[in-house]
């Protein structure tokens, strides 16, 4: 099933050269100019969220694993590509995609339609589509000059460069480079943030909630 839910040219089945470069290109993305963007990204939208939580239903107790998950895709979509998911409708669709992606990887392999494994497939093909244009639109903006604003802009920053330096030397772009295949990196980002942070995330509140001394001790050490 992976194959037909990540794709073929998916970085989980890259090897040799091409693997290599692709990760060295990564490094761009984890600057500290680079985390200290997603920091304030992530920092604000915790905080609306629990801020929302807690104003809801009069502070009643309720499960709480559904509103970490969608406060963690909000956060990674935000982090990663937010300011080229800006239609409303469309990044519902997206979240909506990621979520038929991960049911598939619990499914029975079997990708037909209307299987959870083809359900997935259909999902990734609509998360390519619009990571495509959103890579377009970021690398435009990166161009022209303006500041970076989630990973995917610093990615592209990072590509032009490798894209003028190819041509300096007479060589072809990396092969990354093309729209299409920043997109499927990018969706691995999103994807490989998802379940295993939901997660670890629940656990950390519940541990939190059932221990309320070590909570202290955590904000009092957030707080200095």
């Amino acid at each position: 099933s992976a194959k037909n839910v990540l794709g073929e040219r998916n970085i989980a089945f890259l090897h040799g050269p091409e693997h290599k470069a692709l990760r060295k290109s990564f490094i761009a993305l984890f600057t500290r100019k680079a985390l200290g963007v997603y920091v304030r990204k992530q920092d604000q939208i915790i905080r609306d969220h629990i801020a929302a939580w807690m104003s809801r239903d009069g502070g009643a107790a309720r499960e709480i694993r559904p509103d970490i998950c969608k406060m963690n895709q909000y956060t990674s979509q935000d982090v990663f590509a937010g300011p080229y998911l800006d239609d409303p409708e469309e990044r519902k669709k997206f979240t909506a995609a990621y979520t038929a992606m991960t049911d598939a990887f619990l499914a029975f392999p079997l990708c037909v339609p209307g299987t959870r494994v083809w359900k997935g497939r259909q999902g990734r093909l609509f998360i390519i589509e619009v990571l495509t244009r959103a890579a377009k639109r970021s690398k435009a903006r990166m161009a022209a000059g303006e500041q970076p604003e989630c990973l995917l802009d610093f990615w592209s920053q990072q590509v032009l460069l490798e894209i003028k330096e190819a041509e300096e030397q007479g060589l072809p772009a990396p092969f990354y480079a093309a729209d299409d295949k920043m997109a499927d990196s990018v969706m691995d980002f999103l994807f490989a943030s998802q379940d295993a942070s939901t997660a670890s995330l629940t656990w950390t509140v519940t541990l939190m909630a059932e221990h309320p001394d070590i909570f202290a001790r955590v904000r009092e050490e957030q707080e200095r």
